[in-house]
């Protein structure tokens, strides 16, 4: 059975947030933690926390935006595919690969 955390985004409007100061609050039995998004030692100390905050709470789209892109422009190219590398540039969270 798949853990189920209690999460609270904040009430007033984040649209303006930099990046760096995105959060969420994580309520356990000690009470409500602060968490920021890029906090990533605690998001990952916690058993399917970063799936259920950024896949089902935030429905993150950017692996499936992409690849839609990645594949376009693969259908533009007239290079063999076969012959195409791909260097990865990205971090690992793996929800890309």
């Amino acid at each position: 059975m798949k853990k189920r955390y209690r999460i609270q985004f904040p009430k007033r409007d984040t649209e303006e947030f930099d990046q760096d100061e995105t959060f969420f609050y994580l309520i356990e039995s000690a009470g409500k933690k602060k968490v920021h998004f890029h906090d990533y030692d605690v998001i990952y100390s916690k058993p399917e926390l970063y799936e259920q905050l950024f896949y089902e709470r935030l429905k993150y789209q950017a692996p499936s935006k992409v690849s839609e892109i990645l594949k376009h422009s693969l259908g533009q190219s007239e290079y063999n595919l076969s012959e195409l590398r791909v260097l990865d540039l990205g971090a690992g969270n793996g929800m890309m690969g």
